[in-house]
């Protein structure tokens, strides 16, 4: 059996862990290094906010919880909006090359 010391270290870990990838995204994209169209920039927000909420949730911090979850959902939104674009700008490339 894991010990509830275990669990709470590892558990902490994950929300410093969130912490890391929520500051490096920002840092990237204010540096120029990324855009808000690399996929990095919004699976480091998706993943953080993964790992934040695990962690919040578990100290009881509902409202921490809350806007992590959103943080979350927001990156998502972003991953999926240009992921279309980028496949959608691709087919019309591709179209407009037959013939």
């Amino acid at each position: 059996m894991i010990s509830e010391t275990l669990i709470s270290f590892i558990i902490q870990a994950l929300g410093w862990v969130g912490t890391v990838l929520f500051i490096v995204s920002y840092f990237q994209l204010n540096r120029g290094i990324w855009t808000l169209q690399d996929t990095k920039f919004h699976v480091y927000n998706i993943l953080g906010s993964i790992f934040l909420v695990v962690d919040t949730v578990y100290d009881f911090s509902f409202a921490s919880a809350a806007a992590n979850l959103f943080w979350g959902i927001v990156a998502c939104y972003g991953l999926i909006k240009y992921r279309k674009g980028v496949d959608h700008h691709n087919n019309l490339h591709s179209s407009s090359e037959v013939g």
